[in-house]
């Protein structure tokens, strides 16, 4: 009964699309719809509502066709869809993402497109037994289920049969989980063509994470298989080491934001190097496009960069450098978000310094890291206030409170005249010399800001 009538798409405030069967027509052309939900809907002739099909907002109404079977056939394989539309799509899409089927192939003959929903949550689809699976009907099955390990695995068939070189593209918006999906690609290529056992593989890494979705059981930000393979007895093989980066990289170039708790602030451009026999050698990660300005300024329910808040949990290091807790301080304590929901700041730190280990840094280099931060939280609570320059009209500026310049000098190994002067005055060359004039009280601001930006 329900192939018979005639269906068709309309708006949705949350969905965007719902489907709806068409009820009865009017002498003046309104036509009246019903929903899956039994609700019932006037569409006016004149294509202009104002109702909940549109969150309250006035709006033109497209009404558009729809094939009722896309209801039915939910395809794991958008080629196979029977309906090319934006709701069409999008229904099929929510549907398997509400089975927990959270990836969708576009395109499953080639493994060349795959499309993923982040379910903000932890879901067992990443073990050493589904990378195995991967592994063995890479080359034998023509189109495997969807999966963010079969995109890695076509990669690498592509590079092991064919001898060229693979490129894997993660996009979308904040908090759609590319992250996660970068770190499930490189755990797969490790495992597959690593030397790791599969006993020292990561037994589960979570399915994304992100936004504020649900309460994921999540450790935090890097802590997938990371921590796991170094647990499991992993000897600083070079497959370890570039799992390791991941907690390393999270702590300096991820924050959170009001879309993602662990949100990644930069582009990451990683290139994984196989030798003659087929097995990874080595790689190379390259960051572009940092967020600078987060280091100094963030929006309201938003953090600094995460390393800044694990430094503030460890009471021994703040005792060594001078620090107290986060709500002192200006360039941690702008967006008032000093906390995030399933992410433990103390415990993400212990995986950052045993990422720091793993990967080889001296103990003078990662204290050398800790310094840095240290002082820049140091440099961002130094103030100034307005003075008149007493040889001239016009007004400059001091350090109001010296004892920060004094604690950040002291952390950098930079003396304290030279910061002093390089915040409060400038050099302005003209016609071959060299004039050192004052900074107003903005102006030196700016100069501390742009300072702990550069530094960063």
């Amino acid at each position: 009964m329900e192939l018979k009538r005639d269906w068709m798409w309309i708006p949705h405030p949350i969905q965007l699309w719902q489907p709806a069967w068409i009820a009865g027509k009017s002498p003046i052309g309104d036509v009246t719809v019903k929903t899956l939900e039994g609700r019932t809907h006037r569409l006016p002739k004149i294509n202009v509502m104002k109702g909940e099909l549109t969150g309250g907002v006035a709006q033109r109404i497209d009404k558009k066709p729809m094939n009722r079977l896309v209801l039915d056939n939910i395809v794991e394989d958008l080629v196979d869809i029977d309906e090319i539309s934006e709701g069409a799509v999008l229904n099929n899409t929510r549907m398997r993402f509400e089975n927990e089927q959270i990836y969708t192939w576009i395109g499953a003959a080639t493994r060349q497109v795959l499309l993923a929903i982040n379910p903000y949550e932890d879901l067992s689809l990443y073990t050493a037994e589904k990378m195995k699976h991967y592994e063995v009907t890479a080359a034998s099955v023509k189109t495997p289920e969807p999966h963010v390990f079969g995109i890695a695995a076509a990669c690498l068939e592509g590079l092991l049969k064919q001898n060229r070189k693979q490129s894997i593209l993660v996009s979308g918006e904040s908090g759609s989980g590319k992250t996660q999906a970068t770190k499930q690609c490189l755990d797969y290529l490790t495992f597959v063509a690593g030397s790791m056992k599969p006993e020292e593989a990561p037994k589960e890494a979570g399915g994304g994470r992100g936004g504020n979705r649900r309460n994921r059981k999540r450790r935090g930000p890097a802590v997938t298989g990371a921590v796991k393979m170094v647990n499991a007895g992993g000897k600083n093989s070079i497959e370890e080491k570039i799992i390791m980066c991941n907690p390393l990289i999270e702590a300096f170039g991820n924050a959170k934001t009001v879309r993602n708790n662990n949100s990644s602030r930069f582009g990451k451009w990683i290139e994984v190097y196989f030798s003659k026999k087929k097995r990874v050698s080595g790689a190379r990660i390259e960051q572009f496009l940092l967020e600078t300005t987060r280091v100094i300024r963030q929006a309201p329910n938003e953090r600094n960069y995460h390393i800044f808040y694990q430094i503030l949990q460890d009471e021994g290091l703040c005792r060594d450098l001078n620090l107290e807790s986060a709500e002192s301080y200006r360039y941690v304590n702008q967006g008032e978000c000093l906390e995030v929901t399933g992410m433990d700041d103390a415990e993400e730190f212990d995986a950052t310094k045993l990422a720091m280990e793993k990967l080889g840094l001296e103990d003078y280099e990662t204290e050398w890291c800790f310094r840095t931060c240290a002082a820049l939280l140091h440099l961002g609570n130094v103030k100034f206030e307005e003075i008149d320059i007493a040889s001239t009209q016009q007004k400059g500026s001091r350090i109001v409170n010296d004892e920060f310049v004094k604690l950040a000098s002291k952390l950098l190994h930079i003396d304290h005249d030279a910061i002093e002067k390089v915040l409060t005055t400038r050099n302005v060359k003209t016609r071959g010399e060299t004039i050192n004039t004052s900074r107003k009280k903005s102006q030196a601001a700016g100069a501390r800001d742009s300072l702990a930006k550069a530094i960063y």
